[in-house]
């Protein structure tokens, strides 16, 4: 579906024990869909009740455009899924270009500000909606821009800080490993800060 990779997959296990649940006790919720029927909340209850031979209930929901469905897309995983810190927060910074360019427009019909006034206060709404500070939001993006220029680069220190000489855990699996929850941000931006 349109939105599918654009938020986090359930685990195998995860994924089972909703299928388990709905053969159970019934779809409690029904699946989000826009005008087009494009999946916009629910995708694995669908695959789940397809599965099971369930039909679904769906609702369509209706946006202004297509920023303001794609937020909605964001903010429902962000607020509804069982996520880690980590997945919480890359899932907020999804929203900052969409935010960014909410205020441009509205700026662009009268509003007055600069580019840097804009920035910071798409930044400073986002750590209010997330309820995450700007600086950890901010170490999250750098560690994620970082990871994605040299995902195959190797650290030279494993996360307790013992030299590894280049043989350490790669950039992506330090990406991966803090998505697990199993090292948090702040120590996950260190690492790659100390790296550069």
């Amino acid at each position: 579906g349109k939105y599918t990779d654009r938020v986090f997959s359930l685990t195998k296990a995860e994924y089972e024990a909703l299928k388990q649940s709905i053969k159970q006790n019934g779809l409690h919720n029904t699946i989000a869909i826009n005008e087009q029927g494009d999946v916009l909340d629910g995708h694995h209850r669908l695959r789940a009740c397809e599965e099971l031979g369930i039909h679904p209930r769906f609702e369509v929901k209706q946006f202004n455009n297509e920023l303001e469905e794609e937020l909605y897309v964001y903010e429902i995983n962000r607020v509804r899924r069982h996520l880690t810190e980590w997945q919480h927060m890359e899932l907020t910074l999804k929203e900052k270009p969409l935010l960014a360019e909410l205020a441009k427009r509205n700026m662009s019909l009268g509003g007055k500000g600069s580019r840097i006034q804009e920035t910071f206060h798409v930044d400073k709404k986002l750590a209010k909606k997330s309820g995450h500070s700007k600086d950890s939001l901010y170490k999250v993006e750098q560690v994620i821009k970082v990871v994605e220029e040299n995902p195959d680069t190797r650290l030279g220190v494993d996360y307790d800080g013992r030299y590894r000489g280049k043989s350490g855990p790669t950039y992506a699996e330090l990406l991966r490993d803090a998505r697990a929850g199993t090292i948090k941000p702040s120590k996950a931006y260190n690492i790659i800060k100390h790296e550069r």
